[in-house]
Order: C-alpha cells, then sequence, then structure tokens
C-alpha cells in the first residue's frame, strides 16, 4: 500500500532572511483604480492627489489635486488633509489630521492607502563580543571547538592557579580539595559545537573563593 504524498507539506530548501526596518514606511494603494502603486515616505513628506505635483498621483476622480500628506514628525507619521473635497477618512471617521501606525489603512475618495513598514534584506555581521550569556568564547579551550560554557572557562584558571600555587591547595580546607579533585576528573561533554563540564556549581564556587583569598593573603 503506498503512501499518498500529495498532502505532505513542503520544506523550503533556502536560508531564513533577515530584514532591517528602514525610517518611515511605505503607502500602497490597496483598492481603487490606482491599485498596486506605492510610495515611500522617508525624511521629506509625500503627497497624494489627482493633481502632476503629488508624490502619487491617482486617477481617482473623486480624489482632490492635492487631497492628502503625510509627513514624519520624530517617531510619528501624520497624516494631513489638505482640504480636500470628499475628505480622508481612517476606519469610517473623517479626519483633518492624524497620527497613524503600520496597517493603518486611509480612504480618501474611492481609493484605500495602507501604510506599510520599509524593510530591506540584509546580511548579519559576526559579532565582536567574546561572549554571549553565559558562554565564552577563546581560542586554544580544549576540544574540538573554541566556545566553551563560563564554567569550563572557570575551570582551566583555578586549575592553573592551583598548579602555580600548590601551597595554597595543601593548605586548603578538605572541601577545596574535592573541588579541585572534582575538576580534574570533570569530561567535557560536546554538543552542537559547545563544550560541557559536569561538576557541582557550590564545590566550584568554594574553591574559587579560597582561591582568591590565598592570593590576597
Amino acid at each position: 500500500m503506498t503512501r499518498d504524498r500529495s498532502n505532505v507539506t513542503a520544506l523550503l530548501d533556502e536560508a531564513p532572511s533577515y530584514s532591517r526596518q528602514n525610517q518611515g514606511g511605505i503607502f500602497v494603494v490597496i483598492k481603487g483604480p490606482d491599485r498596486g502603486e506605492a510610495v515611500r515616505l522617508t525624511g521629506e513628506p509625500v503627497s497624494f492627489g489627482s493633481g502632476p505635483q503629488c508624490s502619487l498621483v491617482l486617477t481617482d476622480k473623486t480624489v482632490s489635486r492635492k487631497h492628502l500628506e503625510a509627513q514624519l514628525s520624530d517617531d510619528e507619521v501624520l497624516m494631513i488633509d489638505c482640504g480636500s473635497t470628499n475628505g480622508s477618512f481612517i476606519q469610517g471617521s473623517r479626519f483633518e489630521k492624524i497620527s497613524i501606525g503600520f496597517g493603518a489603512e486611509v480612504k480618501l475618495g474611492r481609493t484605500v492607502i495602507k501604510f506599510l513598514p520599509d524593510e530591506e534584506v540584509v546580511e548579519p555581521e559576526p559579532s565582536a563580543q567574546m561572549s554571549f550569556g553565559s558562554i565564552i568564547g577563546e581560542t586554544g579551550l580544549p576540544g574540538e571547538a573554541d566556545y566553551a560554557l563560563a564554567n569550563e572557562w572557570l575551570a582551566l584558571r583555578i586549575d592553573r592557579f592551583a598548579r602555580e600555587h600548590p601551597a595554597c591547595l595543601q593548605n586548603a580546607p578538605p572541601m577545596a580539595q574535592s573541588a579541585s579533585s572534582t575538576l580534574n576528573r570533570s569530561r567535557p561533554i560536546r554538543s552542537t559545537g559547545r563544550i560541557a563540564t559536569r561538576m557541582r556549581r557550590s564545590k566550584l564556587l568554594s574553591f574559587s573563593t579560597m582561591s582568591r583569598s590565598s592570593a590576597n593573603g
């Protein structure tokens, strides 16, 4: 019996894209004789109307020559009616001046324009930071990857301090000596390019405190 694969969802074969939102936005005509036309709002105001001087010229006969204007004011997008004959509306309410957000639909005459974010596809740049949360990246760490959890990073430095100052370990309390032994016995666990160590956090912190106290003494 063969399995029907006609309803199986196909997998995307392209990598996900990353986008960046630019200042302003895009006005797109979604209803009316000029459907599909668009204009971008940046630093300069844009105007809508049937006159040739407008940023977006509409062929709708119910639209005034300069019907409506959009402009950026700090972080707001303002829509200003320019004394049109038939008025400008949002959700059925006529306005003279109003602040709008993405997704707003403005009706002028028989035309409806929608305000959308202006986005562009960008390639993410590698970060210059050495850490991401509790993960610290540094070359020369044991294992196949150059990344280790913060506990592994700290354990290496504690172990190095114990080798350079053996007298501190000899005079340390039994719990700190046990922590040092735990560090030496810890086995790396490789998982998706990261190295983790099996050790108890309480022992690690106790030995770290002992090391700092001995160094200051």
